[in-house]
């Protein structure tokens, strides 16, 4: 199974010109399509279009591992110094979470921890150097958070 997503997007670069001061559009992003083996991107300046198509050898494809202990979107995972991976809130059909579950790549499984203090999704992780993983703003499905929890 292929898996591709298509972000379309209208960007532009803008540069102002020493003469007149005037901006001037010099290149528009179109779209950009990415699949598991191909990635093509698509720009364009005022006089010309660019098609940009870069695609990798090999790989088995997607392998299905075990499945989470809660279904969950708008949630964030982190890789953590020890190889597992930490997946925090997000959303499901009861609303907003708080929790929180580890994947052992080994093994395949996933054991819930710990809570957040706060249920949030589109909120952002960062692993830091001493390995804690910063969690910071989102929203709680009422509104935005500027909390933040270690």
């Amino acid at each position: 199974m292929d898996c591709s997503v298509r972000f379309s997007t209208l960007t532009s670069l803008l540069i102002r010109t020493n003469i007149t001061g005037d901006w001037k559009n010099v290149l528009s992003i179109k779209w950009i399509y990415i699949s598991l083996n191909q990635i093509t991107s698509t720009t364009s300046s005022p006089s010309t279009t660019t098609t940009t198509t870069t695609t990798t050898t090999g790989g088995p494809g997607w392998t299905i591992t075990g499945n989470m202990s809660f279904a969950r979107e708008y949630h964030t995972a982190s890789i953590l110094i020890n190889g597992l991976v930490l997946v925090a809130g997000g959303f499901n059909s009861r609303g907003c979470l708080n929790s929180t579950e580890l994947y052992h790549p080994s093994t395949g499984t996933w054991t819930t921890t710990g809570n957040m203090n706060f249920a949030r999704g589109y909120h952002t992780a960062s692993t830091l150097a001493n390995g804690l993983v910063l969690v910071a703003g989102g929203s709680n499905g009422n509104g935005s958070l500027s909390s933040t929890e270690l």
